[in-house]
């Protein structure tokens, strides 16, 4: 082989460690990277980087949650909205945060299924304190759980007083937590089988 070869199949070979490299770079998940994410969400105005820092957020994983919880009392108001869920209200950084550790703990499907999570920013904290050492597949366990008791814990309520007031009858009412109550047990046994 000649010595130009070697030299092409060299720069070649080192061409592909590079691109490999790139695609399979480690992303940093120290509590530094993931404070510097918050920062991003914080105050950055290119909505590529907050999505990026949101992303790196929410597949952190405990690590994750345990930097968050840290900034749950944060009123910094990002500059834009990027991450805006429905609200009627202007959220601050400890609602991003509070909402990243509902995402990573709960993966909520609709805007419906966060009234019965048993998380609140309130006690999010203290429900932490409460399970800690265990894992993040047990603390999502744990959570739908949580749900499945307070949609339980509706059931038993004054039906009629309740569908009066939010414009639903008791048949719809009822038929709303039945469907609720079968796709978080579906999610809880999806879980549980995950975790094993």
């Amino acid at each position: 082989m000649t010595y130009r070869k070697k030299v092409v199949i060299a720069l070649l070979a080192i061409g592909i460690c590079i691109l490999v490299g790139t695609i399979f770079w480690w992303k940093d998940t120290s509590p530094e990277a993931y404070r510097a994410a918050i920062e991003t969400i914080a105050t950055s105005d290119d909505v590529d980087d907050v999505h990026a820092a949101y992303d790196l957020l929410q597949s952190g994983g405990l690590p994750a949650i345990e930097v968050l919880v840290t900034y749950l009392k944060d009123t910094r108001v990002p500059p834009h909205n990027y991450l805006m869920p429905a609200v009627t209200f202007e959220p601050d950084m400890s609602d991003y945060c509070f909402w990243l550790i509902q995402d990573i703990l709960e993966d909520l499907q609709t805007k419906e299924e966060q009234w019965f999570s048993p998380l609140t920013k309130a006690n999010i904290q203290q429900w932490l304190a409460e399970r800690s050492g265990k894992t993040l597949a047990e603390l999502r366990v744990e959570a739908c759980a949580g749900a499945i008791d307070n949609i339980q814990s509706l059931q038993q309520t004054d039906r009629n007083n309740f569908a009066d007031e939010s414009g639903f009858d008791a048949a719809d009412y009822q038929a709303s937590l039945d469907l609720h109550l079968s796709k978080f047990r579906n999610r809880l046994a999806q879980l549980e089988e995950d975790s094993r």
